[in-house]
């Protein structure tokens, strides 16, 4: 597994994870993201960013999936490809 995140302006950015293709389909990304969200709202960022391309269908499900939407679309920013921006909007952490 490979992950890269950054945290400003309120938002934890999650640029890249990358699951061994013999470790795909045990929820493995799903939980890096559910791990990403905690660590953002005990930072108190108020929103998630994740990066992906048109071509990661199961990226793209995943974040439908954990409540992401659409933000933006940029066609060629990736060769051949469609980097697609979504974002979540957080809850304030209960005190």
């Amino acid at each position: 597994m490979e992950g890269n995140t950054s945290a400003s302006w309120g938002t934890l950015v999650v640029r890249d994870i990358r699951v061994a293709r013999q470790a795909r389909g045990r929820g493995t990304a799903a939980r890096l993201m559910r791990a990403a969200e905690g660590s953002a709202q005990r930072h108190s960022c108020r929103e998630l960013e994740a990066q992906t391309q048109d071509i990661n269908l199961a990226a793209c499900r995943l974040h439908g999936a954990r409540g992401f939407r659409l933000a933006e679309a940029s066609p060629g920013a990736c060769p051949g490809e469609t980097q697609l921006i979504w974002r979540k909007l957080l809850a304030p952490p209960v005190r």
